[in-house]
């Protein structure tokens, strides 16, 4: 078996919540040893409305940790303390990453800014991914995904035309902004590769979140167009839009963007002349008459089930895909054939069949992307101490003691 992209790596994951610990979780699928350091006064893995039955698991089982979490290596260390402090030092001298979403400054008031981390070790790469950047007056501002959905203008165009601003269904900024976050820990990476030399990356998530209103900046800079809240249609397409299929709740969404799929949406429900019409005939002349193509495929919609309507109007070439919930993408038959959801045993001794695995494949590869199921907390420290570090076994009770090392027991 070759070896994973990103073996030899190891990053040292200080992250929380979300963006970051997704960031750090992509780069392990690649390969790299994450180590994930978090400490029981300040788990990352508590989230109550997450957690499974049994209360006394219900830290090591928060669905939301085990997802961003598997393949890392669990290590709970107090850096509020001074010797907690030392052994990070340690660690980051046989490290190559240090990965953070603190608020700008907290490294640097722990004395672990990246000025003091390349005393240590000169080609430290040290990521940092505050809510707005490490400079500027908002820089002391807390962020969350909800937030940056907020602040960045997305709001402003969900939600239905003349109503509110709306949330989407999920903070869909923070996993947009992991992934760019891995990218920019990829280049620093590699750019060491080349010239031998560490990283200091400032990444905003404020403004790697901005990139996804793109087109609307550029349309109001260019234009001196707004664009408005419309629900689900587009401005620019037509139909565009979710239509009632056969049974509860259950929904199809269509999206024309040219007129061989208008043409072939008119043939798919046996509404051929309505291809021929003039006052069809473009995508401006269409949104003109919403409401009766929208009553129309409906009327055929509505009949059938959606896996039966998205499954004939893509014979047609039509662009049209089941609304889909939890438990139907879990079932899904496309989602098994390409094993996207993994089967894993957990530490706890349960089976786990909830994580997804890799979105891509190389040269058709069948390896598994979840090697590991998050860790327990602290699951690892006689690792990281021992192994990796040369601290005396007999020396790691005394330190836990100290209160370097808490954790926590199933009970």
């Amino acid at each position: 078996m070759n070896p994973l992209p990103l073996a030899g790596i190891r990053i040292i994951d200080l992250t929380r919540i979300w963006a970051g610990p997704r960031a750090t979780k992509l780069l392990a699928d690649m390969g790299a040893e994450v180590i994930k350091i978090e400490h029981l006064d300040h788990a990352d893995r508590a989230k109550p409305s997450c957690v499974t039955e049994h209360s006394q698991r219900k830290m090591n089982r928060a669905t939301p940790f085990e997802q961003k979490h598997r393949n890392k290596i669990g290590f709970s260390l107090n850096l509020s303390l001074d010797e907690g402090k030392s052994v990070f030092r340690e660690l980051v001298s046989i490290s190559d990453v240090v990965i953070e979403n603190f608020s700008a400054g907290v490294m640097d008031r722990l004395g672990l800014g990246h000025n003091n981390l390349r005393e240590i070790k000169p080609d430290i790469i040290t990521v940092s991914m505050p809510g707005f950047g490490n400079s500027g007056p908002w820089k002391n501002y807390v962020a969350y995904g909800v937030t940056q959905e907020q602040i960045t203008g997305l709001y402003e165009l969900t939600g239905y035309k003349n109503g509110v601003p709306m949330k989407t269904g999920t903070n869909v900024g923070d996993p947009m902004n992991a992934t760019h976050a891995a990218v920019a820990t990829l280049s620093a990476v590699v750019q060491r590769l080349l010239d031998g030399q560490g990283e200091y990356v400032d990444f905003s998530q404020y403004e790697s979140f901005s990139t996804l209103m793109f087109e609307s900046i550029m349309n109001y800079a260019a234009n001196g167009v707004m664009n408005e809240r419309n629900g689900n249609e587009s401005n620019y397409q037509s139909p565009h839009d979710t239509y009632r299929c056969k049974g509860t709740d259950a929904w199809v969404t269509v999206a024309i963007s040219n007129q061989d799929e208008w043409e072939n949406l008119c043939a798919a429900i046996g509404r051929t002349e309505l291809a021929k019409e003039p006052e069809y005939s473009s995508q401006h002349s269409r949104r003109n008459h919403k409401q009766y193509l929208d009553d129309v495929i409906t009327e055929f919609t509505q009949s059938k089930t959606k896996y039966d309507v998205m499954r004939l109007m893509q014979e047609h070439g039509v662009p049209c895909t089941a609304v889909l919930n939890t438990q139907d993408l879990l079932l899904d038959d496309h989602v098994k054939d390409r094993n996207f959801i993994e089967t894993l045993e957990h530490p706890d001794g349960e089976t786990h069949k909830y994580y997804f695995g890799s979105t891509w494949r190389e040269n058709n590869s069948t390896t598994k992307t979840v090697r590991s199921a998050a860790p327990l907390l602290g699951e690892h420290n006689e690792y990281v101490c021992t192994d990796l570090l040369g601290i005396p076994t007999d020396k790691l009770d005394s330190m836990e003691e100290l209160g370097l090392f808490a954790t926590f027991s199933d009970n």
